[in-house]
């Protein structure tokens, strides 16, 4: 326990309904990297006094340091409802989003990857149906990328994407003529 932590630890026994006191130990907490400790400590200040918008700023932020991204977004939507001008909230929101976005992506590039290599084996193993599977889940998988790319790099995907389904496409053709 850092000195920071004890003096609001200590505030905290003296006064449990403090939620200012709640609120600064979880950024405390955060710097010291406890983060599912800090957003307790959250939203118990939320609880406390749910008109402190930094409390809630605070929950947003242990949130998505914690992994909860999602819990994240969804709480930060309401608080920004509630804090139309916290700039701090507004960030850690973004932040949030940013977060899932990236999960989202990283999670649909490897399912592509992964489809996209079964369909090539499929089709060195003369399963087209299989392939042809495949190569299709590989490809919505891409579709479901690009709901999370800006739009200013959507373009380009979306021309690479084309690319893809008709080299997949030929790929199928070539390997199931006749020889």
């Amino acid at each position: 326990m850092n000195t920071q932590e004890r003096t609001f630890s200590q505030g905290i026994e003296v006064d449990p309904t403090s939620a200012r006191l709640r609120c600064n130990r979880c950024a405390a907490l955060l710097r010291l990297g406890r983060a599912d400790e800090a957003a307790t400590d959250a939203q118990t200040a939320c609880e406390l006094d749910p008109n402190l918008g930094q409390a809630w700023t605070r929950r947003v932020t242990a949130l998505t340091a914690a992994g909860r991204h999602e819990e994240a977004v969804e709480c930060g939507r309401g608080a920004v409802l509630r804090f139309p001008g916290d700039v701090a909230l507004a960030g850690a929101l973004t932040r949030a989003e940013t977060a899932v976005a990236e999960r989202a992506v990283t999670g649909g590039v490897v399912d592509f990857a992964v489809h996209k290599t079964l369909g090539a084996a499929a089709v060195s193993a003369s399963e087209y149906a299989a392939a042809e599977a495949s190569y299709t889940k590989s490809l919505e998988a891409m579709e479901a990328v690009l709901q999370h790319v800006p739009r200013d790099q959507a373009a380009q995907l979306q021309e690479r994407i084309r690319e893809l389904k008709e080299k997949m496409r030929s790929e199928l053709r070539s390997a199931a003529a006749p020889r």
